[in-house]
């Protein structure tokens, strides 16, 4: 999960967190059609929520065909190609 891992290196390198550990236990998910980056954004988005869980939602923006997840804490994006 490429997204989960970018959010957690962003929050590390932005010194808000000191270092940190993913570990995905489980995928709930649905057939559908869903593209890589929505799935990178949708990971990015749950370790955010879980790193800080008094933050609001992350802005997330459909730009250049591409689904990307702004991170207060840096200026480059997680998810697109």
């Amino acid at each position: 999960m490429h997204g989960a891992w970018r959010c957690a290196d962003a929050a590390v390198r932005a010194g808000l967190a000191r270092g940190c550990r993913v570990r995905l236990l489980q995928v709930i998910g649905a057939v559908v059609d869903t593209v890589p980056e929505t799935v990178e954004c949708a990971a990015a988005q749950a370790v955010w929520k879980a790193m800080f869980p008094d933050s609001a939602e992350l802005d997330m923006a459909y730009e250049e065909d591409a689904w990307h997840v702004r991170l207060p804490c840096v200026r480059a994006d997680v998810g697109g190609t």
